[in-house]
């Protein structure tokens, strides 16, 4: 915690949890979490419907996955959280999917005939100049498999 969140232990120890949260985040966590008190669940996912975040002590935020859970001990209600920086892995995945949408929009426009197939062979993406050559349909490709087989005759030749 102090290296996901940058203060010493001492300094967070006996302060409110909302130090470690955006300012636009925290009254919505207060209510999940008196929610959450009064649920029957004994624990759950934090961020199931919506990103949650972290606020560090130099001010940035990050991205976070939690899980929660509560004990009643003594008429005294207990929460144990457990946080993960995630930013670098949703950082990735935007990169990830930035690429894929660049090569569709480039092979969607290309001149030739470009397929993709899985490790078994199966068709997984066709552009519309590669359905041009071929006559068939992308549904077609992608139903048939047959992207695999006209690939092989064609390295063949």
């Amino acid at each position: 915690a102090e290296r996901t969140f940058g203060h010493a232990a001492a300094a967070v120890l006996g302060q409110p949890l909302a130090m470690l949260l955006p300012e636009a985040l925290r009254g919505r966590h207060a209510d999940h979490l008196r929610a959450f008190a009064a649920s029957d669940r004994l624990s759950r996912r934090m961020g199931e419907r919506t990103e949650i975040h972290g606020l560090r002590a130099d001010g940035s935020y990050f991205d976070a996955e939690a899980s929660i859970s509560h004990l009643e001990l003594d008429g005294q209600v207990y929460f144990t959280a457990i946080l993960r920086d995630v930013s670098d892995a949703r950082a990735a995945a935007r990169a990830l999917a930035d690429s894929e949408a660049r090569f569709r929009g480039l092979a969607a426009a290309a001149p030739v005939g470009i397929f993709l197939t899985d490790a078994g062979g199966g068709c997984t993406y066709v552009n519309d100049r590669w359905c041009e050559i071929t006559g068939l349909g992308a549904e077609e490709e992608l139903e048939q498999r047959l992207v695999a087989q006209l690939a092989g005759g064609l390295v063949a030749r």
